[in-house]
C-alpha cells in the first residue's frame, strides 16, 4: 500500500464516490475528487462512480479502492450512475454518497435518497453553485436554480470548501447548521521539498536565476498579467536575472505571449505549457516565490478562486506563496504565516511582496516552512478524510 493511505480503522461504513471531474482527467474538483477517495478510503470502504476518460484503466490500478466506470456520454452517462448508485444501495447497503458537485451528482443522489433513503453529502466549491448566463451550460444551470436548491437542502450536510463558498451556500438559504466547511488539500508525500530539481532547471536556463513560478490553467482571473506588469514595476529592476516560469495552458495564453512581447520581457518569462502530474513537485521546488494573484472580475462568475489548491502544493513543497485577495484564496493562505495576502489589480504592491520575498530568503523560508507545517498537519487527505468520517460518524 502506498505510505500515507493504509487502512487505520475498523469502521464498517460504504461509501459511494460521485464524480464527473475525476482523473486522469486533470483540473481543480477532480484533483479534489481523487483527494476526498484517497482519504475517505483509508477509514471506510469505498467505492467510485466516474466516467471512462483518457487511460482510466491504469490510473484505476493504481488505486486501494474500487471505481466504476461509465461511458462519458451527457445523458447516457447520467442514467448509468443513477443505475449504479441504486444497485449499490441495494446490493451493498452503502451508507453515504459523496458528490463532489452538486450538478449532475447532487442530483443522482438526490433520486437515490428519495427512492432508498440513502443519505448523501454534497461538496461545493464556487464557481459550480453560482449562476449566470456565460456558456450554453451554465444557461442551462441557471434553469435550474430550483433543483440546485433542492439537492443542497436535502443533503445531509454541504461542505464549502472555503468561507467565501460558505456565504454563498448561506445567501442562496441552505440552513447554516447544514454547512461545515472542509477545506482543500493535498498529499504531502508527492508535494514536498526533497525533489531534485535539476532536471527542470538544466531543461529552462534556470542555473543561477531567481524563479518566480505560477501553476494555473492560463485563464483571465488567475492574474498572470497582474505578475508580468509587477516585473517591469521594480522586479527585473532590482533582480535582472529573475525569470517568471507560467506552468499551464489556457484560452489567455496568446494574449499573455503578446504582452510579454509588448513588456519586453521575452527573456524573463517562460511559457511551459502542460505538464505530468508527476513533474508539478520537481517545478515548486525550483521555485523561490510562488504567486498567483487571483481575483474577482466583475459579472464572471465562473471565474471565481473558490480555494487554490496550487498555493497549498507550493507549500507542501516549502515554498512562500503570494496570492490576490479574492475569492476563497484567504482560506488557502495564512497572510503572514504561510504567505502573503495582496490586492492583486494594485500593481505596486504585488511588485513590493514579490521583491520583498526575493530578497529575504530568510523571510520568504519561514513562510515556507510554516506553510508545509500546516499541510502536514491539518490541509493533507488523510487528515480531512478523518475530519470528514467524524461529522458522518456524529450525525
Amino acid at each position: 500500500m502506498a505510505m500515507g493511505f493504509e487502512k487505520e480503522s475498523n469502521v464498517n461504513l460504504k461509501a459511494v464516490i460521485l464524480s464527473t471531474d475525476y482523473p486522469p482527467l486533470t483540473g481543480g474538483i477532480a484533483a479534489y475528487s481523487n483527494g476526498i477517495a484517497k482519504g475517505l478510503s483509508i477509514y471506510c470502504k469505498v467505492t467510485v462512480l466516474a466516467p471512462k476518460i483518457g487511460n482510466f484503466r491504469e490510473f484505476d490500478q493504481r488505486q486501494l479502492y474500487k471505481t466504476i466506470r461509465v461511458v462519458n456520454f451527457p445523458v447516457i452517462r447520467e442514467i448509468l450512475f443513477l443505475l449504479a448508485s441504486s444497485w449499490l444501495a441495494i446490493t451493498k447497503k452503502i451508507d453515504f454518497i459523496y458528490n463532489t458537485a452538486w450538478f449532475p451528482c447532487g442530483v443522482i443522489s438526490l433520486v437515490v435518497y428519495f427512492l432508498f433513503g440513502t443519505s448523501y453529502y454534497v461538496a461545493a466549491h464556487a464557481s459550480e453553485i453560482l449562476d449566470d448566463e456565460i456558456t450554453l451550460k451554465r444557461r442551462i444551470k441557471k434553469k435550474l436554480r430550483r433543483l440546485k436548491n433542492l439537492v443542497l437542502k436535502n443533503a445531509k450536510f454541504v461542505f464549502p470548501v472555503s468561507n467565501f463558498t460558505k456565504q454563498r451556500l448561506i445567501e442562496m438559504d441552505v440552513p447554516s447548521e447544514k454547512i461545515i466547511i472542509i477545506p482543500d488539500g493535498v498529499d504531502p508525500e508527492q508535494f514536498h521539498p526533497q525533489v531534485d530539481t535539476f532536471l527542470v532547471k538544466r531543461k529552462y536556463g534556470l542555473e543561477g536565476k531567481k524563479i518566480i513560478l505560477t501553476v494555473a490553467r492560463l485563464d483571465k482571473h488567475k492574474g498572470h498579467e497582474f505578475v508580468l506588469r509587477a516585473m517591469c514595476r521594480g522586479v527585473i529592476e532590482k533582480f535582472p536575472n529573475t525569470v517568471y516560469l507560467i506552468v499551464g495552458d489556457g484560452p489567455e495564453r496568446n494574449n499573455l505571449e503578446d504582452l510579454v512581447k509588448d513588456l519586453d520581457l521575452r527573456k524573463n518569462v517562460i511559457f511551459t505549457g502542460l505538464i505530468k502530474d508527476y513533474e508539478l513537485s520537481s517545478f515548486y521546488n525550483s521555485c523561490d516565490v510562488f504567486v498567483m494573484p487571483s481575483y474577482e472580475i466583475p459579472r464572471r462568475t465562473d471565474l471565481i478562486e473558490g480555494f487554490g489548491v496550487s498555493y497549498l502544493e507550493a507549500n507542501a513543497c516549502g515554498k512562500p506563496v503570494i496570492g490576490g485577495k479574492s475569492g476563497g484564496v484567504s482560506d488557502a493562505i495564512i497572510d503572514g504565516q504561510t504567505g502573503l495576502l495582496v490586492e492583486p489589480t494594485l500593481i505596486e504592491e504585488l511588485s513590493e511582496t514579490m521583491c520583498k520575498l526575493l530578497s529575504n530568503k530568510d523571510y520568504a523560508s519561514s513562510l515556507g516552512q510554516q506553510g508545509r507545517k500546516r499541510i502536514e498537519t491539518l490541509l493533507n487527505w488523510k487528515t480531512i478524510g478523518k475530519q470528514i468520517i467524524n461529522i458522518i460518524g456524529a450525525n
